[in-house]
């Protein structure tokens, strides 16, 4: 059985890939934080290559499974929504967004 510390809102990260953005500070960092911890793959979205970086690291320290994956994307401009979304496609292999 699982325990609560490996669980969210009674659903097992161990296994779950998620994708955050804004992960590098406020909120989205507070929830890439608790999902790796948790044991959720983390794939993170940062504006900032020096603030990713740094905080990529921080959040590998406490993951408790996989290193966390760190993507640099202004979400701003839909052209970097575009470049982003393909990117994760490939690595990904992304059929369907939004099933839960």
């Amino acid at each position: 059985m699982l325990s609560v510390e490996s669980q969210v809102n009674g659903i097992p990260m161990s296994g779950k890939t998620v994708l955050i953005t804004g992960a590098t500070s406020g909120l989205g960092l507070a929830t890439a934080l608790l999902l790796a911890e948790q044991g959720a793959e983390v794939v993170m979205v940062g504006r900032d290559r020096t603030r990713g970086n740094f905080m990529h690291a921080e959040i590998a320290k406490c993951a408790a499974g996989s290193v966390p994956i760190l993507f640099l994307a202004d979400l701003s401009s839909q052209a970097e929504i575009h470049r982003l979304a393909e990117k994760l496609r490939l690595e990904f292999a992304v059929v369907e967004i939004g099933s839960f």
